[in-house]
């Protein structure tokens, strides 16, 4: 296991924010086919002659003070190739990802229909997610809610509408088969 992500599977305490949009990017991107500017996209400084570094989150080459040489797993590559491989990113990506890794916002049908053929076990647990949510009236009104909701602790949007809707703490869970 070699990301920062699967190790740590609690919710942190608000991180500073930062200059990407609230939203986890979708797209891989690839270094051979981005060309880096000749100022970083976060600091604005130059280049120089200085070697950027590449951001395979952002798609965009950044500074040595910009970007740390941190790694996680991105979730484009994860939804759209299923590789949870950890790759470099800069320290706002960084953030941003981790500010976003317990939120339900990859829609896999959207953004990769094809996964559930290709992943078995991912089929399966949207089986029971649309078993639990079937059971959702139950769980709210039985004079146990509260026993039954502390089970699924942070987990309660997986009884609202939304089965296809998943975080990228339960796509790294899936894939290490912990979901």
């Amino acid at each position: 296991v070699s990301s920062i992500d699967e190790v740590d599977t609690t919710p942190k305490e608000e991180e500073p924010s930062t200059p990407i949009p609230d939203a986890l990017l979708t797209r891989v991107f690839s270094s051979k086919t981005s060309n880096p500017s000749r100022y970083c996209p976060s600091c604005g400084s130059g280049f120089g002659s200085h070697r950027p570094r590449f951001c395979y989150y952002t798609g965009k080459y950044y500074c040595a003070n910009c970007h740390l040489k941190e790694q996680t797993i991105i979730p484009s590559r994860a939804v759209r190739r299923w590789d949870f491989k950890a790759y470099p990113v800069c320290h706002y990506a960084l953030v941003h990802i981790r500010k976003n890794k317990f939120k339900p916002l990859l829609r896999i049908v959207e953004l990769n229909k094809d996964l559930y053929l290709h992943q078995k076990q991912l089929k399966e647990v949207l089986h029971y997610r649309q078993r639990l949510r079937n059971m959702r009236e139950f769980i709210y009104t039985c004079r146990h809610r509260a026993e039954l909701l502390d089970l699924l602790k942070s987990k309660t949007y997986m009884l609202e509408d939304d089965i296809h809707a998943y975080s990228m703490d339960d796509l790294v869970k899936q894939h290490l088969k912990k979901l």
